[in-house]
């Protein structure tokens, strides 16, 4: 969720900051995971404490070594977004996750990273496969079983925090007026480069999935407004997404399993307006269905 460039943004904004020769701060992975000089006064850390939960140490082991902990007496900036931009907070990890410096794929490291018992009894396989994947998101969207978002939502209404919400980085002017409120929130004398910070927004604008932000919540919303548009060009993310939604909302209605996907929202709606009455099952995805506890529910561990 760009937090290593929020700290930079912040730290290049003071009037004594060793940074403002760096014009550029992305590397060729366009993260700002480089070793800067930075001001003590700022650090940054993921939300979830790894002693917390000892299967992240042994699945991140990279995070765990380089990543400081949360710590309970700073105050702090969380990156917050909106509810409807959850699903591109979901998108940021599995584009943006540091799994893909250590060589393994983005889709990879979704069964990876899943209980391995859970992925050999289900899919009669622990190796790689995007079927997996993408139905292993699908489980986790439809048990909101993720140790990140739940960790993140226990940061949120705090009074003593500041809350940067994630659109910010998307325009020049809201990111300088940010900076500004943050200088004034922690007494920091915070100076903003306009220009430069400009340049900055114009290169995460175009930066995956930034450059498809709504992508996911447009196509969405054409689904439910009736509204044909095209839709082929979803990633494995943004169509288990979709399914979850639409399967909690059709009763007993199921997706196929696979990655076989809609080319437009008129296919979706003629799927969801024709499914058979015959194919109409309990959804094993779902753990209670209108209130009635589901004896098929999958109960994998998806991170």
């Amino acid at each position: 969720m760009f937090g290593n460039l929020i700290r930079f943004v912040l730290d290049r904004s003071l009037p004594d900051s060793r940074l403002k020769n760096v014009i550029d701060p992305f590397t060729k992975e366009k993260n700002v995971h480089q070793r800067f000089e930075y001001n003590a006064i700022f650090s940054n850390s993921h939300q979830v404490n790894f002693e917390d939960y000892k299967f992240l140490k042994e699945n991140y082991p990279w995070i765990e070594r380089d990543t400081k902990r949360p710590d309970p007496d700073a105050r702090k900036i969380v990156v917050s977004f909106d509810r409807k931009d959850e699903i591109f907070a979901h998108r940021c990890g599995f584009y943006r996750n540091p799994q893909i410096e250590e060589n393994i794929s983005n889709t990879n490291a979704i069964v990876y990273n899943a209980d391995k018992k859970f992925v050999e009894e289900t899919f009669n396989q622990t190796s790689p496969s995007t079927m997996i994947a993408k139905e292993l998101k699908k489980i986790e969207f439809h048990d909101s079983n993720n140790i990140w978002i739940k960790e993140y939502e226990k940061l949120l209404n705090k009074k003593d925090f500041y809350y940067f919400n994630i659109r910010n980085l998307l325009d020049s002017k809201t990111l300088e007026e940010e900076i500004v409120k943050i200088s004034n929130f922690f007494n920091l004398q915070l100076i903003p480069d306009t220009q430069w910070l400009k340049f900055i927004v114009e290169k995460v604008q175009k930066i995956t999935p930034v450059d498809t932000i709504d992508r996911c919540n447009d196509v969405y919303t054409a689904i439910m407004k009736k509204q044909n548009m095209d839709c082929a060009d979803l990633d494995i993310i943004e169509q288990a997404w979709i399914e979850t939604q639409l399967e909690k909302n059709h009763d007993n209605l199921l997706f196929p399993y696979g990655t076989s996907w809609f080319k437009n929202t008129d296919q979706i709606n003629e799927f969801l307006n024709t499914y058979p009455s015959y194919l109409k099952h309990m959804n094993p995805r779902l753990p209670w269905y209108n209130d009635i506890k589901n004896p098929f529910y999958l109960a994998g561990k998806i991170d």
